[in-house]
């Protein structure tokens, strides 16, 4: 069992790899620059530490890593659906290089619509879609800048929420047991959204292979 007080000792490393002992704990970093692994990662971390919390434990000061890391999922996948709608359209706009959630939601809608238009007729999930758009609103409100739950101060020194039931403030009391359903939900949507457009991509990779010149019919 490791020590759980040990201090910093010379020799030690960050990134060690054990190939001599247990070779599972091992994390493949060889993926690449991977939109998905990137948004599947914090999202995970999201929910581990939900968990963790559901049952009454440490909720107090894991509140603010859980709702750092689930705004990074959420702007991740929102980034993803946008480099996925613009690969599906021919577009060659870049992703926003922005934290402000407003801003990339409405990027990532207008692609959706453009999206389902040309490759998926017929009426969407709207329900689902503005159920999303007002919980993305709420969390841009809370967090506009991803500094909210980064830090207890902002540049000038200033607390960096204000408690409240109004919009842009953060209430004083939040269950970590009903937001790990909402994120949860959040996360479903972004999974199935970007699966789709995926999907999409595939198919239209395989029918160009397929009736390429030189292609097998």
């Amino acid at each position: 069992m490791e020590d759980e007080c040990a201090w910093p000792r010379p020799g030690m490393s960050l990134f060690e790899t054990n190939n001599t002992r247990d070779w599972r704990p091992n994390a493949n970093m060889s993926w690449g620059p991977n939109w998905t692994i990137y948004q599947l990662g914090y999202a995970e971390a999201a929910k581990l530490l939900m968990r963790h919390t559901a049952s009454g434990k440490d909720q107090d000061f894991l509140i603010y890593p859980i709702l750092f890391t689930a705004r990074q999922a959420i702007e991740l996948g929102l980034k993803e659906i946008i480099l996925y709608g613009n690969r599906l359209l021919g577009r060659d706009d870049p992703y926003p290089i922005s934290h402000d959630l407003c801003r990339i939601w409405k990027i990532a809608k207008a692609l959706l619509a453009d999206a389902e238009a040309l490759h998926h007729p017929g009426p969407s999930d709207d329900e689902a879609t503005t159920a999303f758009e007002d919980l993305v609103m709420q969390l841009s409100a809370a967090d506009p800048h991803s500094m909210t739950f980064r830090y207890p101060v902002d540049t000038k020194g200033r607390p960096s929420f204000v408690l409240g039931n109004s919009k842009g403030k953060v209430p004083s009391l939040i269950n970590t047991r009903d937001l790990n359903q909402t994120l949860d939900a959040m996360f479903n949507y972004l999974t199935g959204v970007a699966a789709w457009l995926a999907d999409i991509l595939e198919t239209l990779d395989d029918l160009r292979a397929e009736f390429s010149p030189g292609g097998e019919w």
